[in-house]
């Protein structure tokens, strides 16, 4: 049995054993760092410039220490790799998440674009078109890098390709979340509008103005994200195991504004991607559910329940999808918050640290794959429309 890495830290020099504040061995720091193999082999580094410059927690970097720590601890307590599970997860779920998902995204454009949606409100269309566009990205970025970086042992990442595909893959990763639950937001609030005020929601938040919101969020959030355009690149690092072998590693990392990319930027961006886009959707939806109790309620004449009607379809399709994001955002939202607080130290810790990610990520691109279904599920007028497309009617 080989030895694992945590012994190997300690048959070479003391300062190897030195241990940051999320309890990581220096070895993993190095792993997830901008310090050269000289500058962490040469002297002791203080507590503060490594939690300062400590990538631990950044998920893009994930898979770098686990190809390290498998060619040191191919077999241990559990005789597998310590990212088993891992693997099978984005190997064999993955991919059918990935063409399921885009299929169903790009038959619900054909749906939302079709002769038989152009009754239903032009700007809910839009915001439920572009969304389609975004999840498509989402899984062809985020979710098919993982699958890529698991199907086999040479761990092919996308993102080393180039410094180009390096900033812009990282770019992408962060931004196209984002965009997608940000839209979701824009268009529960255009529900909430239309349900609330149905004889002005047509001129208070017309097409041409949701266009307008959508491309400043768009700006927004480019400006944002642009950082990673900055701060990330390339950068090559030879590892030298205990039999002195050595491996050089490509990673795509931060080069620039260490501290603010990898200890401020993962709260930011769960602040962004989740928690407020959740407070923002459960809020409307809650409030769209009272309105649309009280809207059956007025109905004075039947001349308008086919109006109501085909809103109501609408709404149903957005709570739908609505409820389908709270659901497959919380557990990876919670998964980094508890990261956060978590200590990688053991086979067993690192293992279920890892499995947890997987489980996690893979709910969260759910949110991306599914909606074809939800809507079918939740909308009567887009499976009226479907149906009508398949008989060419």
């Amino acid at each position: 049995m080989r030895i694992p890495w945590k012994e190997i830290i300690r048959q070479k020099d003391d300062s190897y054993k030195y241990k940051i504040r999320n309890k990581m061995p220096v070895f993993a720091l190095f792993i997830f760092s901008n310090c050269s193999w000289n500058e962490i082999k040469g002297r002791r580094l203080s507590h503060q410039e490594m939690e300062t410059r400590s990538l631990t927690r950044a998920p893009q970097y994930t898979n770098t220490i686990i190809s390290y720590y498998d060619m040191n601890y191919q077999e241990g307590e559990e005789n597998l790799p310590v990212d088993h599970v891992k693997r099978i997860i984005f190997r064999y779920i993955a991919p059918c998440l990935i063409f399921s998902g885009i299929i169903g995204n790009l038959l619900s454009l054909v749906v939302l674009l079709s002769k038989q949606f152009k009754k239903v409100s032009s700007s809910s269309t839009f915001i439920l078109s572009v969304l389609a566009l975004t999840d498509i990205g989402v899984l062809s970025c985020g979710l098919m890098r993982h699958w890529i970086l698991n199907l086999t042992e040479d761990r092919v990442d996308v993102r080393c390709l180039s410094v180009f595909s390096c900033k812009v893959h990282v770019f992408l990763t962060y931004f196209l979340p984002q965009l997608s639950a940000w839209s979701l937001v824009l268009l529960t609030f255009e529900r909430f509008v239309s349900v609330k005020w149905p004889m002005k929601a047509k001129q208070i938040l017309n097409r041409s103005r949701m266009i307008t919101a959508w491309t400043i969020m768009i700006l927004t959030l480019t400006i944002i994200n642009s950082h990673f355009f900055i701060t990330q690149s390339l950068e090559q690092i030879d590892i030298k195991d205990y039999e002195d072998n050595t491996e050089t590693l490509v990673l795509c990392s931060s080069v620039k504004a260490i501290y603010f990319v990898n200890v401020i930027w993962p709260w930011l961006d769960l602040v962004m991607l989740s928690i407020i886009p959740t407070m923002s959707i459960l809020t409307f939806n809650i409030t769209l559910s009272l309105e649309i109790i009280q809207a059956h309620r007025r109905r004075v004449s039947q001349m308008r329940v086919k109006e109501t009607d085909e809103s109501l379809s609408i709404t149903a399709m957005l709570i739908g999808i609505s409820v389908l994001f709270l659901v497959t955002t919380i557990p990876v939202s919670v998964y980094f918050i508890w990261i956060q607080y978590n200590s990688d130290d053991t086979y067993k810790q690192l293992f279920t640290t890892l499995t947890a990610y997987s489980i996690t990520n893979i709910i969260y691109y759910l949110n991306s794959s599914v909606n074809f279904l939800v809507y079918c599920i939740s909308g009567s007028k887009f499976r009226n429309a479907l149906v009508a497309i398949f008989r060419c009617r």
